[in-house]
């Protein structure tokens, strides 16, 4: 049997320094999950969108539908969403949803500047899928994607 701790069943935060400050890590909530969803989705668009003007005219409107369309069906758990999970700037979204409840002024930018550093990348998405991990698993959360601090870490660009 797991042993399971208080923390564990209230979804209660942790911390983590990053910077030289520390921030309260919370668990993401089903709202931060819509919002990483939307934000898959919304670069997907940003991609089609700026490369538009390099399909004939004629294809245009076909080519941006099909990029609607596409974007619509990302899902959180869709291999698009779990693919930017991975990446430093996936990471530090879903690290910025974990802290932003605390702390307000804290911008995705910011948490951005502080993921650049593989270490602080690491030890931040270990927290993340900590306080994500459903009770009594063993593996990840698949939300989260599993050992997504190390990959991201490692992946730039």
């Amino acid at each position: 049997m797991t042993d399971i701790g208080l923390a564990d069943i209230t979804a209660a935060p942790s911390t983590l320094e990053m910077g030289g400050k520390v921030y309260t890590v919370s668990p993401l909530q089903d709202r931060d999950y819509g919002e990483f969803e939307r934000w898959v989705q919304d670069r997907y668009l940003d991609v089609a969108t700026r490369n538009v003007d390099k399909i004939p005219s004629e294809n245009r409107e076909a080519f941006l539908q099909h990029a609607y369309d596409t974007a619509a069906e990302i899902t959180i758990h869709s291999d698009r969403a779990l693919s930017l999970m991975v990446t430093v700037e996936g990471s530090a979204f879903l690290l910025w949803l974990s802290v932003r409840r605390d702390h307000p002024e804290a911008t995705y930018e910011e948490v951005l500047r502080f993921a650049t550093d593989p270490k602080t990348l690491q030890k931040a998405m270990e927290k993340v899928e900590q306080l994500n991990t459903p009770l009594g698993k063993e593996e990840r959360s698949p939300r989260i994607g599993r050992r997504a601090g190390a990959r991201a870490a490692t992946r730039r660009r």
